[in-house]
């Protein structure tokens, strides 16, 4: 039996089809996946995403996940038109990602073991080496931050611009006449500058593996393809554009924030033995590890004496051209961007970071596996494959529930107080509001964070604690005076206790801070309404359905300002769009009748009305409006 499936894997289809499936099925639940941490920042609540033009040049400030990546947010825009915000198009596309990650991995693997350089020992477990290695990678726990975690599609999209250029690589070499190869390299490295900037790697990781596995020598690689070498590296300009667009992506990034360069490399240590042990043993896995520093360099000795002699021994052996060498030093050079002397404040540890960088570890397993128990390895390969998948099945199954997430990481993260505060916010979205206020008040004793002090604003408000809430979004404020959420949750909390005027400077400060926050343009316009500014509310509702034409709600309150107006028509033309939108509204239907009844239309009124009553049948005003619509029929 090993032996004849040794022979299917040798055909590369039979093979990528078992991958495929192998993979699939592993993932199949993770279309339940909700939308976690910065998936809504970045997705639900990114107007940006609305159109493709826009999409193109996403916001440059507030170190959001696509702020400087162009291809990562069209591809996000993508799933907008086609879904909307309905998470299962996200996933899909994600899926589909991971899956041709692993193809082109298995067929880079495969075709690296039959280069002259390593065909004497290789070229007859080729295939067996490939399919294993892609498999281990395809199905290993640790991917599902970079495949369920939405929006670190940043990881896997880069991965398939990396792993794309180097497939290219290797079929310019073997088909130099064939000019549309270095192309084809150039423009999918073009593209992963785009999509994230641990392709900056991808230049110097190519040269080194053609050096050692192609062309055999330096002299070489410059003779037989050092312009698609220089194309490649020319490519950082365009990143170089990006990071500068984005000013150390909005103050999170880089040399100039909080956190030292060296407190963050001493991190670093621990951080890659911990991705290193999860390699080998994938638990607990923790979506949000916060922002833990190490500052005593003694702590970190052991990670250190790990980490730089891995280091050492890799790079000896790639300069003596010894191929394990080559794996090793895949895996931290790319680890390199974001786990090396370069801070990263918002997130100082982050498992998605070793996506691209565990291929070099699958390989080195799977060519030690088969060259220790030959077609054996099967009888390893399929129970290892079986846990695998099994416990990337019962982490998918936990993005399904934010609660369940964020209760995890908070066990796994005492010290967590980001997780605690999104952890209350995802019990307030639930109207679990004690379970809300108990994590937003551990998280703040824990740490004073503005995102939780806004939110436990949120649930004072929700008390109907006015006065605490104000006095919880200005702690807030003190801290990041320009937070647009906070600006427009203040402005509510004045608006609650009679200030409007003071509520309508905040909403129009939160809207200077992020002028197409959509929030705080749909309180503006209310508020202005409600204080009897209908002609400014129209022009912040006509900006506000710019930006968000499905939201019902604004339509309908649109409308009523249309009618206060005198403008009939075109209010008719809101409340009907709105009705359109959630014909399953009770109050929409029944305001639209109301409308029509204003423009004489009674027949059209009634029906409306009926079905709203069909939908509240317990309210008496819909009734009423049904009973005096009949009668005014009946008096024509």
């Amino acid at each position: 039996m090993p032996a004849i499936l040794s022979r299917l894997i040798d055909r590369p289809w039979l093979a990528g089809t078992l991958l495929v499936l192998l993979a699939a099925t592993a993932y199949l639940n993770s279309f339940r996946g909700q939308f976690l941490f910065d998936d809504h920042a970045s997705l639900v609540d990114n107007p940006a995403l609305q159109h493709f033009s826009t999409a193109l040049l996403p916001p440059a400030d507030g170190g959001l996940t696509l702020s400087g990546r162009p291809l990562l947010a069209l591809s996000f825009a993508l799933n907008r038109a086609l879904g909307g915000i309905e998470p299962w198009s996200y996933h899909l596309l994600n899926l589909a990602i991971h899956l041709a990650n692993g193809l082109l991995f298995a067929a880079i693997v495969r075709r690296t073991l039959r280069q002259p350089a390593l065909a004497p020992r290789w070229a007859g477990d080729a295939s067996l080496v490939a399919f294993v290695a892609a498999a281990l990678w395809l199905l290993h726990p640790l991917q599902t931050e970079s495949v369920t975690y939405i929006v670190q599609r940043a990881e896997s999209l880069v991965a398939l611009c990396y792993l794309a250029t180097w497939y290219f690589l290797i079929r310019a070499h073997e088909q130099p006449a064939r000019r549309h190869w270095p192309v084809a390299a150039f423009i999918a490295c073009l593209a992963g500058m785009a999509a994230k900037e641990v392709m900056a790697t991808a230049p110097l990781v190519l040269a080194l593996y053609d050096r050692l596995f192609l062309a055999g020598s330096w002299r070489a690689v410059w003779i037989q393809r050092g312009r698609l070498h220089v194309a490649l590296a020319g490519t950082w300009l365009l990143l170089g554009a990006f990071v500068l667009s984005t000013a150390g992506r909005g103050g999170t990034a880089g040399f100039g924030t909080a956190v030292s360069v060296r407190d963050y490399a001493l991190t670093q240590f621990p951080a890659i033995a911990h991705y290193l042990r999860l390699f080998v043993w994938p638990r607990p896995l923790v979506l949000d590890y916060g922002t833990p520093l190490v500052t005593d360099g003694v702590r970190v000795l052991p990670a250190a004496a790990l980490v730089l002699g891995m280091l050492a021994a890799s790079a000896w052996a790639v300069r003596r051209g010894q191929a394990w060498g080559f794996a090793v030093v895949f895996f931290f050079v790319v680890l390199a961007p974001s786990s090396s002397v370069v801070p990263i404040a918002t997130q100082t540890m982050a498992e998605h970071r070793t996506y691209l960088p565990l291929a070099g570890l699958c390989v080195l397993v799977a060519a030690i596996g088969v060259a220790g128990l030959r077609t054996r390895v099967w009888f390893v390969f399929a129970p290892l494959a079986l846990v695998l998948g099994g416990t990337t099945w019962l982490r998918n199954a936990l993005y399904a529930s934010r609660t369940a997430m964020y209760e995890q990481i908070v066990a796994h993260c005492p010290a967590n107080a980001r997780a605690m505060a999104l952890l209350g916010d995802y019990y307030l979205r639930e109207d679990n509001v004690d379970a809300a206020q108990r994590w937003l008040e551990r998280s703040v004793a824990l740490e004073p964070v503005p995102e939780a002090l806004n939110n436990l604003g949120n649930v004072r408000q929700a008390r109907g604690d006015f006065a605490a809430a104000q006095a919880l979004f200005a702690r807030a404020l003190a801290a990041r005076p320009r937070d647009a959420t906070t600006l427009s949750n203040l402005g509510n909390a004045l608006l609650a206790q009679g200030h409007a005027d003071e509520a309508i400077a905040r909403f129009e400060a939160a809207l200077q801070a992020r002028p197409d926050f959509a929030g705080a343009l749909y309180n503006l316009a209310n508020t202005l309404a409600q204080t009897g500014r209908l002609t400014e509310a129209v022009a912040h509702y006509e900006r506000l359905l710019a930006l968000t034409p499905a939201d019902a709600e604004a339509r309908a309150n649109f409308s009523a300002v249309l009618a206060a107006l005198d403008r009939p028509d075109a209010a008719l033309a809101q409340i009907r769009e709105a009705v359109r939108l959630r014909p399953d509204h009770a109050g929409l239907r029944n305001a639209c009748g109301v409308t029509l009844v204003r423009t004489g239309r009674v027949t059209e009124a009634l029906a409306e009305f009926e079905a709203a009553v069909r939908l509240a049948p317990e309210n008496a005003d819909y009734a009423r409006n049904v009973a005096l619509a009949r009668d005014q029929l009946r008096s024509r």
